[in-house]
């Protein structure tokens, strides 16, 4: 475990030296807020809920049904298959939580899950989109009536999450 710890520390300072004219943490906006999670959400998301399982309060279920990456949903299905796919994962999270002072995993978990479930909720506004344009010109009324109360229905999870 020492020498895991070792890494963690010697990359973490690694990083600070190689980007020193990264932004400074504005103290005014929480952390969540200021941390660049679109390259690699459903990753860092499953590094921290592996990280800090004591603080995920969704289920499996609940929880795979967000990931949209295969190899994201099984590796969170058969984690003993994975190890080393998992070892990185709560390595990178560690790095980050090494290069913030600020770092709170119970706000971070939550943001991720709410950045998953906006994307979630977009992937099937879009999905409804396109089935509404096809069922506009297919002239099929009853289609048509369904979905758009479908899109309705959805689009007003968005503002309420």
């Amino acid at each position: 475990m020492f020498k895991k710890n070792k890494t963690i520390e010697e990359e973490i300072k690694r990083l600070k030296k190689a980007s020193p004219e990264r932004k400074q943490i504005n103290r005014e906006m929480p952390i969540e807020k200021q941390i660049d999670h679109k390259p690699c959400l459903e990753e860092y998301t499953l590094g921290l809920v592996l990280t800090y399982p004591k603080i995920l309060k969704t289920n499996k279920k609940e929880l795979l049904s967000l990931f949209v990456k295969p190899e994201i949903k099984e590796i969170l299905k058969s984690s003993k298959k994975h190890s080393v796919q998992l070892d990185h994962l709560i390595f990178k999270t560690e790095i980050q939580k090494g290069l913030s002072d600020e770092f709170d995993p119970k706000k971070e978990i939550e943001f991720c899950l709410s950045q998953l479930k906006k994307r979630k909720i977009q992937h099937n506004l879009n999905v409804l989109t396109v089935a509404i344009k096809e069922a506009e010109v297919k002239k099929d009324k009853n289609s048509l009536k369904k979905l758009t109360r479908d899109f309705n229905k959805i689009s007003k999870q968005m503002n309420f999450d």
